[in-house]
Parts: structure tokens; sequence; C-alpha cells
């Protein structure tokens, strides 16, 4: 029996098949709940209200989720164990610094309408989600703010 296990895992090791919890997309996106410097958090709830869910980008250029099926609002709160994907109704987003943005896409793979929290300040803050309100697919960091997306922040 352990050989037959053995050889499944070997398998699906070669396949590149994850047996275990799915990564994040990239390294560079941390979905553990900590925020380090750069961190989007996603709310269930219009007003930063319900459960939450935290993206932390740590690398460099540009980085993010290109898919959110399969990711959950975490926190305590209305909304705890429900999908992020197309449920977030508002944002918070912090930087360090001036210039870059994150963005909340309608679709997958980081097209559609958009939502972008453009830094000014320390914190930036989307009261209620316009473009992509409970219809978020993906979201990423960016140097720079799509001149398409609605812009929170400016």
């Amino acid at each position: 029996m352990r050989k037959v296990l053995a050889g499944v895992a070997m398998a699906a090791a070669l396949a590149g098949v994850n047996l275990g919890v799915a990564a994040p997309a990239n390294a560079a996106i941390d979905t553990g709940g900590n925020c380090v410097d750069r961190c989007l958090y996603l709310y269930y709830n219009t007003g930063y209200a319900g459960s939450r869910f935290v993206m932390s980008y740590t690398g460099s250029g540009t980085n993010g989720i290109p898919d959110l099926a399969g990711y959950h609002f975490v926190t305590a709160g209305t909304g705890q164990g429900q999908a992020v994907k197309n449920n977030a109704a508002s944002a918070m987003a912090t930087f360090p610094g001036a210039g870059t943005s994150w963005v909340i896409y309608f679709s997958s793979g980081y097209n559609g309408a958009c939502d972008a929290i453009k830094a000014y300040q320390e914190v930036e803050y989307a009261y209620q989600l316009k473009n992509t309100y409970n219809e978020n697919a993906s979201a990423r960091f960016l140097t720079y703010t799509p001149s398409d997306c609605y812009r929170f922040g400016s």
C-alpha cells in the first residue's frame, strides 16, 4: 500500500498537480493575513465591514492574483468563509509611497472594468467599490494607475 501511495504522490509531482492547499498566485503575494508593506484589504460589506481578505505584495514591479477563485474571506464577521471572487464590496489599501496603485478587476486575468486605489497617502480607501462591487475576479499591485479605471484616492 505504501508503494502505491508513493507512486501516486510521485506521479502527481511529475504532472505538476498539487495535492495540498493551493499556493498564492506568486511567491511575492502573501494571502496569509499578514500586512507587511503594500496591502489590499477586500471587505465583504460596504464601509470596510464584515469579514476581510488581505493580500500583501512583497516584491517589486507589478504582481497580483489573476483569479480570486479559491480564496475566502477569513476574519470574523458577515461573509466569513465566503468566496472573495465576486463578493467584495469595499477595500482599503496601504502603500510605501505615492505613485502606485492596487487595481481590482471585474474579470479574471486582470481584464474588464476596474477600480484603482491610487496612493496619495500611506492608506487609501474605497468605501464602496464602483466598477467591481460584488463583481471582482482579480487584483494586482501596479507601479502606475490605469487611466480607464475608476480612481479612488485621487
